[in-house]
């Protein structure tokens, strides 16, 4: 692979120097990095917290070498949170130093491993490393950790898919279009509206490309809350909730052959939900 730069995208438990996640990617991304948690999560659960360096796809830096501003999250600080996991930023020499380490392990023993095995595609690489190299490092540098008690806990039901994600809020345009990035989405004409035009909409951008917009916020209709969508996501037929800023209740429902008594509002076409007002 000598005419491609690649970087390594790689995940280590810091209690036992396991290697949790190993990848060859063409740059270091938010797209990247999301696809290497959604991995980790998926194979060994939740951790406590996520220690990085302050790339771009990681903290808001107003400064060059400055503090983080926590109060403006990336997408990836977003779905951390969502998930309950605390983001640290490496800040001191010595900090740097301890991921600094890590990475020239691995490339340093990788470069060779791969030069001496033949592989010249970046697909072999990555199959390389998969079957061959994480394997062997942790059986080599791996070690018990000091507490037996893990801080991994099971993702459960928490839908990696709709965390993990480009999560942005738009405004419906002209022709209820919506775009979020450079994509322009439109939005299928709603049952009792003439158009969506100025609404607000949650558009989200998946890992393997797809996009969709939900939760659409006017007079007839409120946003889902995370725990109507949590829920209805996990197989449950409807979701009633008090909305003491309206003093009125409302529901989810995920199909049609559910009973309520009801006023119909609307629906989010991409998962099937119906919004309705119950009396």
């Amino acid at each position: 692979m000598p005419e491609l730069r690649l970087t390594l995208i790689a995940v280590v438990d810091d209690a036992t120097k396991r290697l949790l996640y190993a990848q060859l990617e063409v740059a270091e991304s938010t797209q990247t990095v999301m696809q290497a948690l959604r991995t980790v999560f998926t194979t060994w659960g939740l951790p406590m917290a996520l220690y990085t360096d302050r790339a771009s796809w990681a903290f808001v830096t107003p400064k060059a070498g400055g503090r983080v501003d926590k109060t403006r999250v990336t997408q990836v600080g977003r779905a951390l949170a969502r998930l309950g996991i605390e983001h640290i930023p490496a800040y001191s020499p010595q900090a740097r130093g301890r991921s600094e380490r890590v990475n020239r392990t691995l490339q340093d023993r990788l470069v060779n491993e791969l030069r001496v095995a033949g592989v010249t595609t970046l697909a072999a690489a990555n199959a390389y490393l998969r079957d061959v190299f994480i394997p062997q490092y942790n059986e080599t540098f791996s070690h018990p950790p000091r507490d037996p008690a893990s801080a991994w806990v099971a993702a459960g039901d928490a839908d990696l898919e709709q965390i993990l994600c480009y999560k942005e809020t738009r405004l419906v345009g002209p022709d209820n279009v919506v775009a979020p990035g450079a994509i322009a989405l439109q939005i299928a004409k709603q049952p009792g509206r003439r158009t969506c035009t100025g609404l607000t909409v949650t558009a989200r951008r998946h890992l393997d490309g797809s996009c969709v917009w939900a939760r659409y916020c006017s007079e007839g209709a409120l946003p889902m809350s995370d725990r109507a969508e949590r829920l209805l996501s996990g197989g449950a037929a409807a979701v009633v909730e008090d909305n003491p800023g309206r003093g009125d209740v409302w529901a989810w429902v995920m199909d049609a052959t559910t009973k309520l008594s009801e006023t119909w509002v609307g629906t989010v076409p991409e998962v099937g939900y119906q919004i309705v007002k119950v009396r």
